[in-house]
């Protein structure tokens, strides 16, 4: 048997058995469905339900793509995107419903944001993005008995300083400034607050008493993420980059 008939038979194959992963992954989940509705499980206790965010302190050790904590001019902390073309962070939260997130992060002059991508549990999902704010919205999916998720971005175009500007001592590949990212169970986002609503800001006030659709909604539109961007860059009086 030639080489090419043998590498055409192996690509063949190939073929066969992603279909067959695709078909035993849309069974695996309807017998997940059918064992949850048998069992009459709950949708998540208290604490699974409550609204989460993670910053630039909080970027768990595992997660990958990311650079060591830094601090803009107003004392923000954030963290470059750009070891690699991918930036992930894994999150712990029931899966038994779907989330939304939002993602807020500083864009430049040398990189396109328009171009991120999204996947969860390396399965692409739409994103929203508000290139003015770099503001990307999406949603996590329900998992049946899942209990953490995996949110992967792909960015593919970097930049380095140094080869942009002789002042530049640094020769890191970058890509975007990651502020936060924020979550909620979206059976909670039914009913959002207008943009104009007065509510206290920040993970304690929504653990407080606050809604998690309105600890979504208001870090992205109202006091949260947009104001503090806002606040961060005219400390500064210009842009990281």
């Amino acid at each position: 048997m030639s080489k090419l008939v043998s590498a055409a038979d192996l690509q063949e194959r190939l073929a066969i058995a992603e279909r067959a992963i695709a078909d035993a992954t849309v069974r695996i989940n309807e017998l997940s469905h059918a064992l949850g509705e048998i069992a009459q499980t709950p949708e998540g206790d208290e604490v699974s339900r409550k609204a989460l965010a993670i910053g630039a302190d909080t970027v768990s050790p595992f997660s990958t793509g990311f650079y060591q904590r830094e601090y803009d001019a107003a004392g923000r902390a954030y963290r470059w995107t750009g070891r690699g073309n991918l930036f992930e962070l894994r999150i712990r939260l029931s899966r038994s419903f779907g989330w939304d997130f939002v993602m807020e992060l500083q864009q430049n002059a040398h990189v396109d944001v328009a171009q991120l991508r999204g996947f969860v549990d390396y399965i692409e999902v739409p994103v929203e993005i508000s290139a003015p704010e770099a503001l990307v919205r999406g949603t996590i999916p329900a998992r049946p008995f899942g209990r953490h998720a995996v949110l992967t971005f792909l960015l593919p175009n970097l930049f380095v300083p140094s080869q942009i500007s002789s002042e530049s001592s640094d020769t890191r590949s970058l890509g975007l400034v990651f502020y936060a990212l924020r979550a909620a169970p979206a059976f909670q986002n039914e009913e959002r607050p207008p943009a104009s609503s007065a509510a206290p800001s920040g993970p304690g006030a929504a653990s407080a008493g606050s809604s998690a659709a309105a600890f979504v909604h208001q870090g992205a539109t109202g006091n949260g993420f947009l104001q503090k961007a806002r606040a961060s860059l005219a400390a500064g009086g210009k842009k990281l980059f």
